[in-house]
């Protein structure tokens, strides 16, 4: 692929979008590590309580371990809706934060067979595609991630869709 270049105006919507897309992904990574150890948790108290009832001592012990076991398997079920109220509000103050912002600026990439060039008015970087975290899309915008925190938004209306499974190809995401 020849270099060719690319331009991009960011305002505070793509901010936000960033932060939206970027927060699911860490959120439903968190949802599902907490429901995996809880998991594990519930698991170990029922099956103790199993085993210390069929010993036939303590019966009372073995009751109030199948208690824990079953207040971890409730826990299990409420998390994702929990993890999701938490991240729902953490975004809604992002977008209010974003959107206070009425300036934008605009990002020119520069795409060549290795490394991608980024400018704007006073900031420029050149950065290879194997360093790179990876990337995250949605319908509007493809966001390439030099860090897992920080994204530039190009413009998918601005790119051919060539140019687009070349990057997409090049940014081996890290993500999942």
């Amino acid at each position: 692929m020849n270099q060719n270049q690319v331009q991009t105006h960011v305002g505070p919507y793509v901010f936000s979008l960033f932060f939206i897309l970027n927060t699911r992904t860490v959120y439903r990574t968190l949802s599902r590590n907490l429901q995996v150890f809880f998991g594990g948790e519930a698991c170990l108290l029922i099956l103790l309580g199993i085993l210390i009832k069929n010993q036939g001592s303590i019966g009372w012990f073995a009751f109030v371990l199948f208690l824990g076991g079953f207040f971890f398997v409730l826990l299990i079920l409420f998390i994702p809706k929990a993890v999701k109220s938490v991240s729902q509000r953490t975004l809604n103050e992002e977008i209010d934060g974003n959107l206070r912002l009425k300036a934008g600026y605009t990002l020119t990439f520069s795409f060549s067979e290795d490394e991608f060039e980024v400018s704007a008015e006073n900031s420029w970087e050149r950065l290879k595609y194997a360093e790179c975290y990876g990337y995250l899309e949605d319908p509007e915008f493809l966001f390439i991630q030099p860090q897992k925190n920080y994204g530039y938004p190009l413009e998918k209306k601005n790119c051919d869709p060539d140019q687009l499974q070349f990057l997409k190809q090049k940014l081996v995401n890290r993500i999942r």
